[in-house]
């Protein structure tokens, strides 16, 4: 009886054991949760396809997922389209926080854009960064009161492409809002830039700044936009290297495999990694790729079915998974799956996001940022711009720090950042040697081969080798080379103030960072040798006033570098027009001394002749980036133009209107200059259009030259 007893206990114990074992760590299959973005009939703002809905929730296996919508104003305000969500079963339902001229109307607050939208899109018009605390409550209450109305309940989540941090504490706090989906990493690709966090991978956001990691699980749980490609999204403008079908059909990546190769890479991670997020917003991109999108559904819905992956509603996440998954790791990573033979490593730290990749031979360090204290610039003050920036302090940004070694073709020529093999991107070469082996240990990771490691951990980076890390080009200089000569060190990255290496050979320590507007050196990192050992210690004690010092790199929006006429652009188009039916158009691309996109203050611009109109596309003052301003005639005039700038003139030019002689025939019989201008300008703009076509379809034609050749070169072998 006794020996039964004690059988019959061990197997009760191991079973416990294995469901325990399962429940808190194991993670055997891809959890994947899928939010669409819902928007109205709001002509002004990007407004939404209803049949978005009614087709995923009527398709014979989709309509079986748990399909997330976040639903914008408009759409609460839609007595049809709510009937037609609270009659189709239960949902899971959000917000979309997109602010609207008709929402700001409901709450009493004064829309920041225009009425007919056309800059709707501008961060501080569509988001609640570009109100002010007083106006966000106001907002908020309206919306979520308004919800609550129309489903008895409040939104089990929220969605915004940037939110500010005293908004989502308020709606945390508030409304029990415990997720939140912000956008992918982008950098100006749309009007708002999100760079240097974590991605892929939920995380629980600082109560200082949504974009920063925090070990407090009581904080609200933060989605990233999508499924980003962990190999080639990173220094890609254009954001083609994503899940979304409008993002890889729009590059021509591939098609369907490029999808099904995002799943297998998240897949592919470690435990406590996994993780994707999909989904679509149901305005144009909606429109032009549904068939690629419903293809997509229909695709986790096999995969879910044959057990490689689980979905889940977004709270289903947060109560199910994200507490025994995320609360108690010290960090997180995403690697490709042959790493550290080839491809990269993402680590995501407390302290410290790094980039590790392989080229040739070498691990690179080529991207640290420093997860600080730091305070969301727009907790208590609006968004002044069209652009709106959150990048995280870094050492390092290869997709911004680079040498270009040859010319670019256009697609990459002028961005941002880059990756293109058209630049070198700089980085710390941290082994000489091929690396070959991974070890990933409880608090730490490491790389190594017969003569060195890499470790990382959650504070810092160490080296051991007996050969010193190495500056890449333009430095070119080991750590070892830079202590020997104990001499300070500086470098100029395009669009960066200086770059200074600090060398205190007494101490065995370098210090890496910023020249800030003062020359004050402002301190990223600090590298420490001991005998064969180096340590690259990021600065966690960077102050708030040292990072907003350096706004031009990390808050271009706040930098008091202003517009300089000697980097900035002007160009005429034309400066000869047809009185009645064209304009004379100026284009500006406004820029400081590191060449970074600024607004341009107290811009004004005087015509000799009062009856020629000034129309600038848009408002100067709040524009960081390029405009065009365009002058009008009713009649044939004469005028100069000057473009001064806070009182200092700029520029000087004349422009001419011609009369139209389809409507003046007769006078223009009489007067051979007035004919001879209109002619000019006939003549140059169908010369334009021809060029235009031609530019146009050059890429398509040598296509078909090269595809006819390679035909030709197949059937000769």
């Amino acid at each position: 009886m006794n020996k039964r007893y004690y059988i019959l206990s061990v197997c009760i114990s191991l079973l416990g054991c294995m469901f325990f074992y399962k429940k808190t760590y194991a993670q055997e299959t891809l959890p994947v949760v899928i939010i669409n973005q819902l928007r109205g009939s709001e002509s002004c703002c990007d407004s939404g396809d209803p049949d978005m809905f009614t087709k995923l929730n009527s398709h014979a296996q989709i309509k079986d997922l748990p399909l997330a919508w976040a639903i914008r104003f408009d759409v609460l305000n839609d007595k049809t389209q709510v009937e037609k969500i609270k009659t189709s079963g239960e949902q899971t339902l959000g917000i979309l926080l997109e602010i609207t001229p008709k929402l700001a109307l409901a709450s009493g607050v004064k829309y920041k854009g225009k009425i007919n939208g056309e800059d709707w899109y501008a961060a501080r018009n569509a988001f609640l960064i570009g109100y002010t605390q007083a106006e966000r409550k106001h907002l908020l209450d309206t919306v979520f009161e308004i919800f609550k109305k129309r489903f008895n309940r409040y939104p089990e989540f929220t969605v915004a492409w940037m939110i500010d941090s005293w908004s989502l504490d308020y709606i945390h706090k508030n409304f029990g809002v415990n997720i939140h989906e912000i956008t992918k990493e982008q950098y100006e690709t749309d009007d708002y830039t999100l760079y240097g966090g974590i991605f892929n991978i939920p995380y629980y956001a600082s109560i200082l700044h949504p974009l920063i990691p925090s070990t407090d699980t009581s904080q609200v749980m933060i989605f990233r936009q999508t499924i980003s490609d962990i190999e080639e999204s990173y220094g890609s403008y254009q954001s083609f290297y994503t899940s979304q079908p409008n993002d890889y059909l729009s590059r021509k990546l591939g098609n369907f495999n490029y999808f099904t190769k995002l799943i297998d890479q998240a897949r592919s991670q470690a435990d406590g990694n996994k993780f994707a997020l999909l989904g679509l917003e149901n305005s144009k991109e909606w429109v032009s790729n549904k068939d690629e999108f419903i293809k997509q559904l229909d695709y986790v819905y096999e995969q879910k079915h044959q057990g490689n992956l689980k979905t889940y509603s977004p709270l289903e996440y947060y109560n199910t998974v994200s507490r025994q998954a995320r609360a108690t790791g010290q960090y997180h990573y995403l690697k490709s799956p042959e790493f550290p033979k080839q491809g990269v490593f993402w680590f995501f730290g407390e302290r410290y996001r790094i980039l590790l990749e392989r080229r040739g031979d070498k691990i690179i360090l080529s991207d640290l940022r420093i997860f600080t204290n730091q305070s969301d610039r727009y907790t208590n003050v609006s968004v002044s711009t069209n652009r709106a920036y959150w990048v995280i302090p870094y050492l390092l940004d290869s997709s911004q720090q680079y040498t270009v070694v040859k010319e670019s073709r256009d697609i990459y020529r002028g961005n941002p950042v880059r990756r293109d093999n058209s630049v070198d991107r700089f980085g710390i070469e941290l082994s000489p040697n091929s690396i070959t082996g991974l070890d990933i240990q409880e608090g730490k990771i490491i790389l190594k081969n017969e003569t060195a490691e890499i470790i990382l951990d959650p504070e810092k980076i160490t080296v051991k080798s007996q050969t010193s890390p190495r500056l890449s080009q333009p430095i070119s200089l080991s750590f070892s080379d830079i202590l020997t000569a104990n001499t300070e060190q500086y470098y100029l990255f395009k669009r960066h103030p200086r770059f200074f290496i600090r060398p205190e050979k007494d101490k065995h320590q370098l210090f890496l960072g910023w020249e800030n507007i003062k020359l004050q050196q402002v301190v990223m990192a600090s590298v420490i040798n001991r005998e064969n050992e180096w340590l690259i210690v990021p600065n966690i004690d960077l102050k708030q006033e040292e990072i907003d010092s350096l706004a031009v790199i990390f808050q271009p929006d706040f930098s008091t570098y202003g517009f300089d006429k000697q980097i900035s652009t002007f160009y005429w188009h034309n400066t000869e027009a047809i009185a009645g039916r064209s304009s004379a158009r100026l284009y500006i691309d406004p820029r400081n001394i590191f060449e970074r996109p600024v607004p341009i203050k107290n811009l004004k611009i005087t015509s000799t002749d009062p009856e020629i109109l000034i129309n600038p596309s848009q408002d100067p003052e709040v524009s960081m980036e390029e405009f065009f301003i365009d002058f009008s005639a009713s009649n044939s005039a004469q005028s100069t133009l000057t473009v001064s700038t806070s009182g200092n003139p700029v520029l000087s030019q004349s422009i001419n209107f011609y009369i139209d002689c389809r409507r003046e025939f007769w006078i223009c019989i009489t007067n051979w200059k007035q004919f001879q201008g209109y002619l000019r300008i006939i003549i140059r703009d169908k010369t334009q259009i021809v060029l235009s076509l031609v530019y146009l379809w050059k890429d398509k034609f040598v296509d078909l030259i090269n595809n006819l050749f390679n035909q030709v070169f197949q059937l000769r072998i």
